[in-house]
């Protein structure tokens, strides 16, 4: 009979999302450390440290999708994703950094492949009137928005308040919707 597992695969990835916002190098031996074990019960579990990467990709995504959903009472839910963006970024830089500062493949473009894309396009189309494409559009260039005042505080090379980042989402939304008085992703 093989012996117990005593460190759960869930255990290991957790322990690896944790040295990633902690801004550590994950390394087979420095996750070994941090679980206070050797490397023996990682390579168990997972074929190569490539597949604990993708795997700890895979949930530090799914932490900020979830984060990207709360709601903020009286903001609109599209205003409140942009705010939500910035936030991730202020509270978990390094996780930030692992998921959209990183180098990715051509073929994962995150303006097209992101699995957030069609929630946020819906929550356009769900208070403006206007096609899929148009709602793409603007999803497209307030994520770039968004993604520069994130990258910058992740960085620490801007101090930027919750008051500030409210206005200046509020002001790129009326510019892309036309400044009419009835945006209403904004509110």
């Amino acid at each position: 009979m093989p012996p117990k597992v005593k460190i759960s695969k869930e255990d290991i990835i957790n322990k690896a999302v944790e040295l990633i916002n902690n801004e550590k190098v994950l390394t087979a031996s420095s996750l070994s450390k941090a679980l206070n074990c050797s490397t023996q019960p990682i390579f168990w579990s997972f074929d190569s440290m490539d597949d604990v990467k993708k795997q700890a990709f895979d949930q530090a995504h799914k932490q900020f999708s979830d984060f990207l959903r709360l709601p903020i009472e009286n903001v609109g839910p599209y205003k409140a994703t942009g705010i939500r963006y910035i936030q991730f970024a202020r509270n978990n830089r390094g996780l930030f950094k692992f998921l959209f500062m990183s180098e990715r493949a051509k073929e994962e473009n995150i303006l097209v492949n992101d699995s957030n894309l069609p929630f946020l396009v819906r929550l356009i189309m769900n208070k403006e009137p206007m096609d899929e494409d148009n709602a793409k559009e603007i999803c497209k260039i307030m994520w770039l928005f968004c993604h520069g005042i994130a990258t910058m505080i992740a960085m620490n090379t801007v101090d930027i308040n919750e008051t500030e980042v409210d206005k200046m989402l509020d002001r790129v939304c009326l510019g892309l919707l036309g400044g009419k008085g009835n945006e209403t992703i904004i509110n």
